[in-house]
């Protein structure tokens, strides 16, 4: 029995046994890519789904890193007091241990932030692929259009599901895999 599949059962850790069953399924590598703030809680729960998980050939933090709080000069709020991950994440970087502070994703500009993920994906999307996709679906929309007398309504796929996760050849990613994992309060 893998080492995974000794963890505990609550809801979390059943999602993080599909997830690495699919992954182990696969016969391609899979890549994490994390957007989330940059705080103790951040930290621990990528830490955290990275050990859950144990399947990533790499994890690449997208958002939001200490150097990028910085570069953007992002504006901190007050962090959870209590938290006791608190000091050891202070420490590392040079926090007050007395004031927690935290800094949110959502204070980058969307234009940036959209910018900033595309930019992580985009070395594992195969054009070839991405250009049949949109072939696809501009042959669906022209479908849709001549037969939507009646008012029927028809499903078009489209290529950012790739961002969303799911079967990356189809999407336009070549041999590889994404899951983008939501970013959830504490």
């Amino acid at each position: 029995m893998s080492d995974w599949f000794r963890l505990d059962r609550t809801a979390s850790q059943e999602h993080a046994l599909h997830v690495a069953a699919d992954v182990a399924h696969e016969q391609r590598q899979a890549h994490l890519a994390v957007v989330g703030d940059f705080d103790c809680s951040g930290e621990d729960i990528e830490r955290d789904w990275v050990e859950r998980t144990g399947c990533w050939s790499s994890v690449t933090r997208v958002l939001l890193t200490h150097e990028q709080v910085r570069a953007y000069g992002l504006p901190a709020t007050e962090g959870k007091r209590g938290d006791q991950r608190w000091p050891a994440f202070a420490r590392c970087y040079g926090f007050d241990i007395e004031h927690p502070v935290q800094w949110e994703v959502e204070a980058l500009k969307p234009g940036e932030l959209q910018r900033l993920v595309l930019a992580a994906v985009d070395p594992y999307i195969d054009r070839d692929i991405l250009a049949q996709q949109i072939a696809r679906e501009e042959q669906q929309r022209r479908a849709w259009r001549s037969s939507s007398v009646g008012g029927a309504r028809r499903a078009v796929s489209s290529p950012r599901r790739a961002l969303r996760g799911g079967e990356a050849q189809q999407d336009g990613l070549e041999g590889q895999r994404f899951l983008m994992v939501p970013r959830t309060r504490a």
